[in-house]
C-alpha cells in the first residue's frame, strides 16, 4: 500500500466547540499547518492534539464535507469520560462494524437472488480486499455510507419490483434520505460514483423482468430525481455551514466551486498549486487505476514468503473470461429464469464499470494526485458484481453438471 487515507483532524469536536462552536455546524478540519508538512507528519497534528488533551492553537475549516461523524463522535467524547486513545479505538469499531453491516445486506442480496456460490464469492472478496479493509475503518471515509444508496436501492427493487408494489414516489423519497446521508458524513467525495451505484440494480431487474424501456427510463428517471434532490439539499447544508465561518452566501458558493473546479474540470491558469493534475492526460491516470493491485495474496496467505498480487486488469480479464463463459452456458438447454438472471448479471456487471470510470474521468485531477486511494472506487461497485458474477457462473456450471460425473471427479 503506497499510502494510508487518513482522516482531516477534528478528532475532537465537542472540545472545540465550548471556544469556537464549531460543533454545532460540524465542519471538520485540522491544526493548521504547511503542506508539506501535513503531508509528511506521521500522525496527523490533530490526533495528536487530542491524544495528548491538549488545544488547538488554530484550525482551519475543511470546508468540503459537513462531517456529520464529528457531532456524533463529538457527542459521544462528551459523555463519557473514556481517555482519547479508546474512544479513538471505538470510533474506528463502530466504522467497521457499521461498514461491516451494510456490506453484508449487499452480500445478502446476492445470496437471494444469484445463490450460494455468487454470494460466498462476493463475500469473500470483501473480506480479503486490502482496499475495503482499508477503508473500512476509516473514521472520516464512513465506507458505509457510498454503498447505502445502493443497499436501498438493491433491497427495495428485491422486494417490490413488481408493478404491484413498485411506487415511484416513495423510490424517490428513500434515495433521496439515503443519498443525503452519504453527503452529510461523507461530503462530495466520489459523488458521481455514488449517484450511479444506486441505479445498477435498476439495470438488473429491468433486464432479469422484461421491463422494456420505457419502464426503465421513467424509473430510473424518478430515481436520478430523488438522487439529485438529496444531493441538493447536502449541498445547500454544506453552504450554510460554510457561511458559518465566511463572509456569506456568495463566498460560500464560489468555495464550493472552486473545490470542484481544482478537482475536476477547472481552468489551470486559475489554480496554481493543481495546475500539473488539470493539465495531465485522461490516459495515463486511467493506465495507472487500471494496472493497480486489487489483491496482494501475502495478505490472505499470511505469509511473508508469498507476494503475489493480483492487479485490477487481472480482475478485468477474469470477468470478461467469466463472461463468454457464462454466454456459452446459456446456449445450454437451461431454465429461463436462470437464462433471465444470466442476461440481467452481465449487463449489469459490465454497465456498474461506468460508475468508477466516471470519477476517474470528470475528476481526473483529483485522480491524477490521489493515486493512494482511489483505486477504492473499483469497487463501487463494479468488482462486487464482477465477484458476484464469477460465483454465479461457477456454481451454474456446477449445477449442469450430473451427480454421477461428479462423484467421477471425486
Amino acid at each position: 500500500m503506497e499510502k494510508t487515507p487518513r482522516a482531516h483532524g477534528n478528532c475532537k469536536a465537542g472540545r472545540i466547540s465550548r471556544e469556537r462552536r464549531f460543533f454545532l455546524w460540524a465542519l471538520l478540519g485540522y491544526e493548521y499547518i504547511t503542506a508539506t508538512n501535513f503531508n509528511s507528519e506521521p500522525l496527523d497534528p490533530g490526533y495528536q492534539t487530542y491524544q495528548e488533551n491538549g488545544k488547538f492553537q488554530s484550525y482551519s475549516p475543511y470546508t468540503s464535507n459537513p462531517g456529520l461523524q464529528g457531532v456524533f463522535f463529538g457527542i459521544f467524547d462528551q459523555i463519557t469520560d473514556f481517555s482519547p486513545s479508546l474512544n479513538l479505538r471505538l470510533f474506528h469499531g463502530a466504522m467497521s462494524l457499521v461498514t461491516a453491516f451494510v456490506l453484508g445486506l449487499f452480500v445478502y442480496w446476492v445470496f437471494s437472488e444469484l445463490g450460494w456460490s455468487a454470494g460466498l464469492l462476493t463475500l469473500g472478496f470483501i473480506a480479503f480486499s486490502e482496499w475495503m479493509t482499508l477503508f473500512g475503518g476509516n473514521i472520516y471515509w464512513n465506507l458505509w455510507a457510498f454503498y447505502l444508496p445502493l443497499i436501498v436501492s438493491s433491497i427495495y427493487l428485491m422486494k417490490n419490483t413488481s408493478s404491484e408494489n413498485y411506487k415511484q414516489s416513495e423510490v424517490s423519497t428513500i434515495l433521496a434520505l439515503a443519498i443525503l446521508i452519504k453527503c452529510l458524513f461523507t461530503g462530495f467525495e466520489y459523488i458521481t460514483t455514488s449517484l450511479i451505484m444506486p441505479l445498477s440494480p435498476f439495470v438488473f431487474y429491468a433486464v432479469r423482468d422484461s421491463w422494456g424501456w420505457t419502464k426503465f427510463l421513467v424509473r430510473s428517471f424518478t430515481a436520478s430525481i430523488g438522487l439529485l434532490t438529496g444531493v441538493i439539499a447536502g449541498l445547500l447544508i454544506l453552504i450554510w455551514q460554510i457561511m458559518q465561518v465566511k463572509a456569506g452566501f456568495r463566498e460560500a458558493v464560489v468555495t464550493i466551486l472552486n473545490a470542484l473546479g481544482k478537482r475536476s474540470l477547472g481552468d489551470p491558469s486559475q489554480y496554481i498549486f493543481e495546475a500539473d493534475s488539470l493539465n495531465s492526460d485522461l490516459l495515463p491516470v486511467l493506465v495507472k487505476y487500471i494496472n493497480g493491485r486489487a489483491v496482494l495474496l501475502s495478505q490472505i496467505l499470511h505469509s511473508s514468503n508469498i507476494s503475489i498480487e493480483i492487479s485490477y486488469l487481472a480482475l478485468f480479464l477474469i470477468f470478461l473470461s467469466l463472461t463468454m463463459l457464462l454466454l456459452v452456458v446459456m446456449r445450454s438447454n437451461i431454465h429461463p429464469t436462470t437464462l433471465a438472471n444470466s442476461s440481467a448479471l452481465i449487463v449489469t456487471t459490465w454497465v456498474s464499470a461506468t460508475a468508477p470510470l466516471s470519477w476517474f474521468i470528470l475528476f481526473k485531477a483529483h485522480s491524477f494526485v490521489h493515486t493512494q486511494m482511489n483505486y477504492i472506487v473499483w469497487q463501487m461497485p463494479f468488482t462486487l458484481y464482477g465477484f458476484a458474477l464469477c460465483g454465479y457462473t461457477i456454481g451454474l456450471i456446477i449445477g449442469l453438471i450430473p451427480i454421477n460425473k461428479l462423484s467421477r471427479i471425486r
